[in-house]
């Protein structure tokens, strides 16, 4: 089978935006499956390479996190923000 350019953009383009949804962080839904969360990823950070966009997104992401369940403190001493 023949793909054609633009069949070939749209898989390209879908597969892309499969990884990124991957990727993303969702919103938990208790202060302690927050803190998990930012273990995970304070290990999953360390231990393997992100870029900048991906960094900005966690820490967009950690930040409403924080407020929402009072984590600010907390997040900021133990180097989440």
């Amino acid at each position: 089978m023949k793909l054609t350019k633009t069949q070939l953009r749209e898989i390209i383009r879908e597969e892309i935006q499969n990884l990124n949804e991957g990727t993303k962080l969702k919103m938990p839904k208790t202060a302690e499956e927050a803190r998990t969360q930012a273990i995970e990823w304070q290990h999953d950070f360390s231990s393997k390479s992100m870029s900048w966009s991906e960094v900005i997104d966690a820490q967009a992401h950690f930040e409403k996190t924080a407020k929402k369940f009072k984590l600010t403190k907390e997040f900021e001493e133990n180097g989440i923000l």
